[in-house]
């Protein structure tokens, strides 16, 4: 069972994964999973170097995006633990700044399913895969 510490460090863990992103810290970002950690929208990227060259490339190509001033969320996080791997769910919003308009919009929405980790005594994301309810053409780049 999960005490209450376990949940307040995926708590930050969580909000560590987003600061990161947002701020365009890629090595930082991997950090948030374990060595041989996974994340996947259509593509899976496997291990912290791969991870961080994927997060540098995100943060490279919103030079491209239709906002800017882009701020990811995650909301409703449910962590259920069991036998050294303990899963979350969460609800992640990505918002942002029209460049055009000044409109802040929704620019993604949808879930996370994770499954955690302790390594050297740290919370860490082994695996967080995403599904993205935002239509694929407004988000998914088009190599996808």
């Amino acid at each position: 069972m999960l005490s209450t510490t376990d949940r307040i460090e995926i708590l930050q863990l969580h909000a560590r994964y987003c600061a990161c992103l947002d701020t365009g810290d890629a090595q930082g970002w991997a950090r948030c999973f374990t060595v041989d950690g996974e994340f996947g929208v259509c593509n899976m990227h496997r291990g912290r170097d791969r991870l961080a060259v994927h997060c540098a490339d995100v943060v490279a190509r919103r030079r491209a995006n239709p906002w800017d001033n882009v701020q990811h969320w995650n909301g409703n996080i449910i962590v259920e633990g069991g036998a050294g791997r303990d899963h979350a769910m969460s609800y992640p919003a990505t918002l942002g700044r029209q460049r055009d308009s000044g409109a802040q919009a929704i620019v993604a929405n949808g879930w996370y399913r994770d499954t955690l980790a302790q390594e050297d005594g740290a919370w860490k994301l082994s695996s967080r895969r995403i599904a993205f309810e935002t239509p694929a053409s407004v988000i998914i780049p088009q190599r996808c």
